[in-house]
């Protein structure tokens, strides 16, 4: 005997279905950039990780791989996060763009706090510079603010990787 559900029924498990299968699972933080969530794969060896991704031109590309939790747009186009996600060894990159990546503060471990002026340490953290980038040649003085703005001028000072 086969069941078959009334008229209204099946239609929300068409639509359902539809909805399923045309889900997007990047989650989109501002501007082209997105984060996807990759699962452990145990055939190559990885952990389950996070990808930060930007849209260029309607092709969704690795900007970096196994970032830290914490992150945060900066319009029009940038973005900051902590990469690598260890709790050994901390760092603060930005991305604008097409241009790859700088590394704006080294942290002596994870707790900054990222709002609209820049990046704060949080409760005993120490945050400093990234010597000759966002700070002086030689600079490694601890900071209580990298501004955005600074961060910003040194990650459009990285190379632009746009196709020529």
């Amino acid at each position: 005997m086969l069941l078959t559900p009334p008229p209204a029924c099946a239609a929300v498990l068409v639509l359902t279905l539809t909805l399923g299968a045309c889900r997007d699972e990047d989650r989109h933080v501002g501007g082209d950039w997105y984060l996807r969530n990759m699962p452990a794969d145990s055939a190559h060896h990885l952990d389950a990780h996070v990808n930060l991704m930007r849209d260029a031109n309607g092709v969704k590309i690795v900007v970096a791989s196994f970032i830290g939790s914490n992150f945060r747009f900066y319009p029009p186009d940038c973005v900051a996060y902590e990469w690598p996600p260890q709790e050994t060894y901390r760092e603060i990159r930005f991305a604008c763009g097409n241009h790859d990546a700088a590394r704006v503060a080294i942290l002596s471990r994870r707790g900054v706090l990222m709002d609209a002026d820049g990046l704060r340490p949080g409760l005993g953290v120490v945050m400093r510079p990234n010597s000759g980038l966002t700070g002086a040649p030689g600079d490694m003085e601890p900071r209580q603010l990298i501004t955005a703005d600074t961060m910003r001028a040194a990650a459009e000072r990285q190379p632009d990787r746009r196709p020529r």
